[in-house]
């Protein structure tokens, strides 16, 4: 797994290096430009590029003894030039030591200021930008603005060092003029903040610089992110003398009139995920139910929901599942609503042990109910925002935080969707970055509903079922995205692809 860190944990880390293991910060900073300048060499290389120009803007900060250090080690090869802003009063003694080497080795290095600004020329092939760094914010003053809106108009290959400036490293939030990455080579490990609002944007592809720290300081960070090949410790290989038992009997109540194929989807998702027996309990059966799916017909309502009546069935028939799947394509029906919500109440009561993953028109249900760790909620930010009863706005600005803060109350798992999926029972954090644009279509989330209750059902932990069920199905669309396109991406397709995604585990 990859660790994620808070900027506190990165200086935290720093010190420790320094103070617990003696490794002095000018040989931190060496490390970091060394290891930067082999992940340059390489970025180089896949843009085409066999001498480019590479101009480096530095600030007086560490982030700007960066740049002078990568200038240092650049400059023989490529045709270097340095811009910088501040002063050398506020200089660090490395960075100070990296800038008096720069000047005696003669490369290009010009102050900028509000007198010389205006004939400045940004014009390179390169342009790193080494201003301020983890430390910054997204709160911008002075000639820094003024810099980066020149840079934006530049045609070239822009990489950030450590962090793009402007770009609030703890919490994602980005001025408007923040410099917008092709890559960005990060020091050590990522960034929470490069994952959360709108800083995907401005990272763009995310490189770590080794700066060697002792690995023992990487292991306890606020997030991780789960890597290919974890994937086996957490779904395990299948014994030979096992049965379709032994891998999860997943109860899927879902869909209506208007929306069969949410279930259909939710079901098909569920049994091609490697659930051992899927009943599928709605009203309406969709013809695109697969035929290993055992599908109930319920009485419905005029609208088309699941009857009221049906739910006291419904209890005593899933008597044996392991697993419900509940929401997709339900239906705002208050009456059906209040069906489900007495229905929730009582299996969480009389069966304790049963995981629930809960979805879409099931989130109008569980207002003031009493959850549990075996419940799974995978709102979009929408639907969070209306669970909690906030403004759209204000859940994408922290939804770090609120995910932690209502899973924590809650006292359950949240798995809330978006460009970085956040997987969270308020003590450990998990970010998912896989997935493309293509899976903002209709019955992707169905289809992650269906998987995550089919690693529940393979008794996978109900934190850990959410974090594999966002990788795979992630990694089902990235595979269909990567051989056909994102536009034809479709939830079946993202079904039809897990085996694509299985098949080596």
């Amino acid at each position: 797994m990859k660790s994620i860190f808070t900027p506190d944990e990165m200086r935290s880390i720093d010190r420790a290096a320094t103070e617990q293991f003696g490794i002095a910060p000018s040989l931190l900073m060496e490390n970091a430009a060394r290891s930067a300048c082999e992940i340059l060499r390489e970025i180089f290389k896949k843009h085409n590029l066999l001498k480019p120009s590479v101009l480096i803007l530095c600030g007086s900060g560490n982030n700007g003894g960066d740049g002078f250090a990568i200038a240092r080690m650049l400059h023989e090869e490529f045709p270097v030039r340095i811009l910088w802003i501040g002063s050398t009063e506020k200089m660090s003694p490395e960075t100070l030591a990296n800038f008096k080497s720069v000047e005696l080795l003669k490369i290009p290095c010009d102050h900028i200021s509000d007198e010389t600004f205006k004939n400045t020329s940004f014009n390179s092939d390169v342009i790193l930008d080494c201003l301020i760094g983890t430390g910054g914010s997204e709160n911008l003053r002075g000639i820094v603005i003024d810099v980066l809106k020149k840079v934006a108009d530049e045609d070239s290959i822009k990489i950030a060092i450590d962090v793009p400036t402007g770009v609030n490293a703890e919490t994602g939030a980005a001025h408007e003029a923040a410099f917008k990455s092709d890559h960005t080579i990060t020091m050590c490990a990522s960034k929470i903040g490069m994952f959360l609002q709108n800083a995907p944007e401005y990272c763009g592809e995310i490189h770590i610089a080794d700066i060697g720290a002792p690995n023992v300081l990487l292991k306890d960070s606020a997030v991780k992110i789960l890597e290919q090949w974890d994937i086996q410790e957490i779904l395990l290989k299948r014994a030979k003398n096992t049965s379709k038992f032994d891998y999860g009997r997943v109860a899927v109540i879902a869909g209506s009139r208007d929306m069969p194929g949410a279930a259909a989807l939710t079901a098909n998702a569920a049994i091609s995920a490697g659930a051992g027996l899927v009943e599928l309990f709605t009203p309406n059966i969709h013809p695109a139910v697969m035929p290993e799916i055992m599908p109930h017909l319920l009485k419905s309502t005029e609208e088309g929901t699941i009857h009221p009546d049906e739910f006291e069935k419904l209890f005593k028939r899933i008597e044996k599942a392991d697993v419900l799947a509940i929401g997709p394509g339900f239906g705002a029906n208050r009456e059906s609503i209040n069906a489900l919500k007495d229905f929730l109440q009582k299996v969480l009561k009389e069966y304790p042990e049963m995981q629930i993953v809960i979805d879409a028109d099931g989130f109008k249900a569980i207002a003031g109910l009493q959850l549990c760790q075996n419940v799974i909620l995978t709102p979009h930010i929408g639907e969070f925002a209306n669970i909690l009863k906030i403004e759209r706005e204000n859940v994408f600005k922290d939804a770090f935080q609120l995910a932690k803060e209502t899973a924590l109350k809650l006292n359950c798992t949240i798995l809330l969707k978006g460009a970085t999926t956040i997987i969270t029972n308020g003590r450990e954090t998990f970010f998912n970055t896989i997935g493309n644009s293509g899976m903002a279509t209709a019955g992707s989330g169905d289809v992650l509903t269906g998987i995550i209750a089919a690693l529940c059902g393979q008794n996978v932990e109900s934190l850990k079922a959410a974090v594999l069920g966002a990788f795979l199905h992630g990694a089902a669309g990235d595979n269909y995205a990567e051989n056909c396109s994102q536009e034809t991406l479709t939830a079946t397709k993202i079904i039809e692809n897990l085996e694509n995604v299985l098949k080596d585990v």
